[in-house]
């Protein structure tokens, strides 16, 4: 659908330019820095409020989606904020956000948890699609990439070190298969996922599968509504937006074409 590299001073997608990546503020760009991988690319930042902006792209209306980046986090931020976003998207007629309409319809956020969170070291993942309708606490659910759902709790399960100055991919998807649910990916394995009876003791409600009316711009480096507690320290690149699911042998080969090796061995969930 859309492939934005968003590197060595490029903005648009590739190889038509028919999208583009803007600025969240004029008042607070972000910086194009040099990089060994991907030669310069855009570096975001929680102190200066600094998010990107992509428009106008028809992601998720059919139903089927996935989304492919890859980040580089700070090893430290000056404001270190509880969750750091690194894709947010959602419909704009929606409430203003808070910690209920984070769940209501329409809506997608991959963010970080803080070192000192007990989930530190995870993707977090909510994925809310047009039939989701808020039906209050059983709504309220997350899936991290250790494989908990809704789940704020210490475990002591395998993460991932993304302050360790190396790039890693973030892959979001809806189910191959089909049906509700989502599977999330961390360098080209897959991590987690859940689907219809696959929730915590069937206690949350299953989000996404069906199509997404998010009718807004798709937000990086930060939370769609701006919020400044929520933006990313670090750095971003290679953008792909599907609409279509991605299937592990897929993103496997997106991991490969970039590292050229084959992806970790994927988690048994």
């Amino acid at each position: 659908l859309a492939y934005l590299p968003l590197a060595n001073w490029s903005t648009t997608s590739w190889p038509v330019p028919e999208y583009a990546a803007w600025n969240l503020s004029a008042a607070s760009p972000t910086a194009w820095v040099g990089d060994a991988t991907f030669g310069a690319v855009l570096e975001c930042s929680t102190a200066a409020d600094a998010g990107i902006v992509v428009s106008h792209v028809p992601w998720g209306v059919g139903g089927a989606w996935a989304v492919n980046l890859w980040v580089k986090q700070a090893p430290s931020a000056p404001s270190d904020a509880e969750f750091q976003y690194v894709l947010s998207a959602r419909n704009p007629a929606a409430p203003p956000l808070d910690d209920t309409t984070i769940f209501f319809p329409d809506q997608v956020h991959l963010y970080l948890p803080s070192p000192g969170h007990p989930a530190a070291g995870t993707v977090r993942a909510i994925v809310k699609d047009v039939t989701d309708v808020y039906g209050g606490r059983a709504s309220r659910g997350f899936l991290d990439s250790d494989g908990a759902v809704g789940s704020n709790k210490p475990r002591s399960t395998p993460r991932v070190d993304f302050r360790d100055g190396a790039w890693h991919m973030i892959t979001l998807t809806t189910r191959p298969a089909g049906g509700k649910g989502f599977d999330l990916y961390v360098d080209g394995a897959r991590r987690a996922g859940v689907g219809p009876g696959a929730t915590a003791g069937d206690f949350f409600s299953v989000g996404g599968g069906a199509p997404l009316n998010l009718g807004s711009d798709i937000v990086l480096c930060g939370r769609s509504d701006a919020s400044t507690a929520r933006f990313f320290d670090g750095r971003v690149s290679q953008l792909s937006l599907f609409d279509k699911a991605l299937d592990p042998a897929a993103v496997g080969a997106l991991y490969t074409a970039v590292t050229g090796r084959a992806p970790p061995r994927a988690a048994a969930v």
